[in-house]
């Protein structure tokens, strides 16, 4: 009977440094699959960040309108003037077009 409390015991010993040992790998893994995440997004949004339009500001003067403006920056032969009109709109977060002098309108560089 003597012999049998140290092998118990020994088996006890392996089950513990076994789970242990589990425990630390799912830590290490876990660790590794947040990191990775965490690369992720900064690597996607430094690339959100490389791909936003670059604008340039027009302060509105007064009796200006915004097709007006479109048609200053861009012109108007190669591309229609409304789906620019409705891009610098877009940009700006406008319901309408209406302006008001001293206004700060963005505008694309390369708009749609």
């Amino acid at each position: 009977m003597t012999s049998a409390r140290p092998v118990i015991a020994s088996t006890r010993a392996r089950r513990a440094r076994a789970r242990h040992l589990h425990v630390v790998r799912l830590a290490v893994v876990l660790l590794a699959a947040a990191l990775v995440v965490w690369g992720g997004a900064r690597v996607g949004l430094a690339v959100a960040d490389s791909t936003a339009p670059a604008v340039q500001t027009h302060i509105v003067k007064p009796g200006e309108t915004v097709w007006q403006i479109v048609i200053a920056e861009y012109g108007s032969a190669d591309r229609d003037v409304r789906v620019l009109v409705d891009e610098v709109l877009r940009v700006n977060h406008l319901d309408s077009a209406s302006l008001v002098p001293g206004q700060r309108l963005l505008l694309p560089s390369h708009p749609m």
